[in-house]
């Protein structure tokens, strides 16, 4: 049976179908094409896909999907489990679940029986009201939803729901920001990537790459592009090809790219890596050297008398054993040529990590290896350790094999694992952002910590603020799902500053929930004399104490903010300036939601000046280009809490402030901040490239680690 209806919304007349007969079922293993976002199923994406490939023989613009229409789409599949209709079981129309969804034309397929994301698009295609609904130009976006129920007539019930009316604005290959490795030969519709597409209504949209139109030369190992073409944009978007040795699937592949791409390591020629040659010391010690971000700059002479001058490695072996990382073979001895073994690998990496500030206890558990009399007494601790932490697991027949000799894969392997490992050994959630800016010769490492809402009491403060601070950090606890209390993981994020090589700590905002006696007292221990570069952004609940007196009052204001004085430093006026060389990080407080004439002019000077900048926040810059950070935020905070959205009730000088920030003129290159306690990356503008970096609530775990460089 098929049924069409016709549905006005806005003037757009749209034409929805219905498909209701059964087919066989039979057991299907559904495989996507494509990495799968984490919001989708594999039948999901997979319909996604063949969807696309139908409007690609039309020479039709793919579609992409993003969270809140996939979710719609799994309401309606589970809906038609129970009532198989265009109709909601409450009576209401099915564009109802598209509810906070901006559309200006919307379109719904649904089907019962069918046992694939195959025989569904098959099915569908050969319907002619479904059929429509697939290759209408206007839409932009399809949702699919997907339910089963064992032992139900149909088991299958699968939806599509499309929406169009809006715009692409741009478009990156997920994860790939800073430049891609694809393996010399392959074919990028085999490396399973996913193009994060930019709507003017919907944010960051997604699907499979090899949907869109894409042309490359993978013959050629070395930097390159590929050219990739949606919805009438054509852009160029880096990649590297990688080596000829270097085959896909192998268990080396990932690990040498991720060096590669890191620039721990580079390839032995144009074309290869030569993952089986053996490394010798004098390249693990300068590969160490680039993991650690070292300054070789001071460590022209050392103690090695067969290290010849002018050798590449020779200030990484003085640095490595001026920070207690190697000792050499023999007094004043290196033997830079010396195949590395692993069990010396074992205990470079166990003195790096000491040397990094992480103090990692030996682990036993799995019990001794089979070779275990073979392991050196001073390498036994560092072997166990390793294996411990997860940086080796050993050789077939739970062999250590200490002496045996290390190869170039086998440390990119481990040396993949240890840059994982650091970010785990401080029960950190770590986000690596990568930020070029082009002429900058300074660069700079700088991790960020948000909302930390520490609760700290001590016995100056009053009894109503003691009673305040247990209150609320018990509602924060309740929060953290490891069990690390708030005061551990601020010292976490200290440790790991330390370890991860990191140039400035970037607190934006709420790092205390109240200017208690105890909690300054604490900041003021762990900040001041630490030797640690930091810039401390004033979040609302930093200066603001329930028991003291009315929100955010200007009373409050002007009583507490003087107490961070000695904390903030030069940020005392509510801006503090970090220059570099081609670039400027600066802090402004908006912690009350709007910024001031000093403010506005200190960011309108760079701009006029046409430097580029990192800008410091607290509250996020509202934007018309990232509504899904406006409905985010309403849902879980009951309103939009962003700095210029009408919620906030801006100035004129705060709108225009956020106006200034999003004109093409703008030199920001991206707005780092917090406040909203969720992960939300996204373009604040269709005219500039600023991209706005939210942070999810650092109690929790959440912290970025920026690369600024040019």
């Amino acid at each position: 049976m098929k049924k069409q209806i016709t549905w006005l919304r806005k003037t757009a007349a749209l034409l929805i179908a219905l498909l209701t007969f059964a087919s066989a079922l039979t057991g299907v293993s559904f495989t996507a094409s494509a990495e799968t976002p984490a919001f989708a199923s594999a039948e999901e994406w997979s319909v996604l896909k063949l969807t696309n490939d139908e409007r690609n023989k039309e020479e039709l613009t793919p579609l992409t999907t993003f969270s809140a229409l996939d979710a719609a789409a799994k309401v309606r599949a589970d809906e038609t489990v129970t009532l198989f209709s265009h109709a909601r079981p409450d009576g209401t129309a099915c564009f109802t679940a598209l509810d906070g969804i901006e559309h200006y034309s919307a379109g719904e397929n649904i089907a019962a029986g069918y046992g694939s994301p195959e025989s569904v698009v098959v099915g569908w295609m050969n319907s002619e009201g479904h059929r429509k609904n697939i290759l209408t130009d206007g839409f932009k976006h399809l949702g699919v939803g997907y339910a089963y129920k064992s032992g139900d007539t149909y088991g299958t019930y699968w939806t599509q729901l499309f929406i169009g009316g809006c715009r692409t604005t741009g478009f990156s290959i997920a994860g790939a920001e800073k430049g891609l490795f694809v393996p010399v030969g392959s074919k990028l519709e085999d490396m399973g990537l996913v193009l994060a597409v930019t709507c003017d209504l919907h944010g960051t949209t997604y699907m499979p790459l090899e949907c869109a139109k894409c042309s490359y030369d993978s013959s050629k190992s070395g930097p390159s592009s590929i050219t990739v073409t949606f919805d009438g944009i054509t852009a160029d978007l880096p990649a590297t090809f990688g080596f000829s040795d270097v085959p896909a699937g192998k268990w080396f592949e990932k690990p040498v790219m991720y060096v590669v791409g890191k620039g721990y390591f580079s390839g032995t020629s144009a074309s290869t890596f030569s993952p089986g040659m053996q490394m010798s010391r004098a390249m693990f010690v300068t590969v160490l050297s680039k993991v650690a971000g070292a300054d070789l700059s001071g460590y022209a002479s050392g103690p090695f008398r067969d290290i010849p001058a002018g050798k590449y490695y020779l200030k990484a072996a003085n640095w490595a054993f001026a920070n207690g990382i190697v000792s050499g073979t023999a007094e004043g001895v290196f033997s830079p040529n010396a195949s590395i073994t692993r069990q010396e690998v074992c205990l470079m990496i166990q003195k790096y990590l000491r040397y990094k500030g992480v103090t990692c206890r030996e682990n036993e558990t799995s019990g001794l290896f089979a070779d275990d009399a073979k392991i050196a007494k001073w390498a036994r601790s560092a072997v166990y350790t390793m294996r411990g932490i997860g940086i080796i697991s050993g050789k077939p027949g739970n062999l250590a094999d200490p002496k045996g000799t290390a190869t170039r894969a086998e440390v990119a392997t481990m040396i993949k694992k240890l840059d994982e490992a650091q970010a785990e050994a401080f029960n950190l959630t770590i986000d690596k952002v990568d930020i070029k800016i082009d002429g900058a010769k300074d660069s700079l490492r700088m991790l960020q910590m948000s909302d930390m809402h520490l609760t700290l009491t001590d016995a100056s403060d009053s009894a109503e603020a003691v009673a305040d601070q247990s209150k609320r950090g018990a509602m924060f606890d309740a929060e953290i799902k490891d069990g690390v209390s708030r005061k551990t993981r601020f010292e976490q994020f200290l440790g790991y500053y330390d370890c991860a090589g990191a140039d400035l700590l970037a607190m934006t905002g709420d790092i205390i929930d109240a200017p208690s006696n105890g909690n300054i007292s604490f900041l003021r221990d762990q900040l001041a004399g630490k030797g640690r570069e930091y810039l401390f952004v004033l979040g609302n609940h930093d200066w603001t104490g329930n028991w003291i007196g009315d929100y955010q009052s200007d009373y409050q204001r002007s009583s507490n903010i003087p107490k961070f004085a000695d904390i903030i430093g030069e940020g005392e006026d509510g801006i503090a300036v970090r220059a570099y060389d081609g670039f400027t990080v600066i802090a402004v407080d908006n912690s009350n939601d709007q910024v001031t004439s000093e403010q506005y002019a200190a960011v309108n000077k760079l701009i006029k000046d046409k430097t580029p900048f990192i800008l410091l926040l607290h509250v996020p810059v509202d934007s018309a280009c990232s509504p899904s950070l406006a409905s985010d935020t309403a849902a879980k905070w009951g309103r939009t809490i962003t700095m210029g959205n009408s919620a906030t009730n801006p100035t004129q000088l705060t709108t225009k402030f956020v106006e200034l920030l999003q004109s093409e003129k703008s030199t920001c290159k991206a707005i780092i901040c917090g406040h909203i306690h969720m992960d939300h990356v996204d373009r604040i503008s269709e005219s500039n490239g600023t991209v706005q970096y939210c942070l999810g609530a650092s109690y929790e775990g959440y912290g970025r680690l920026f690369n600024i460089h040019g």
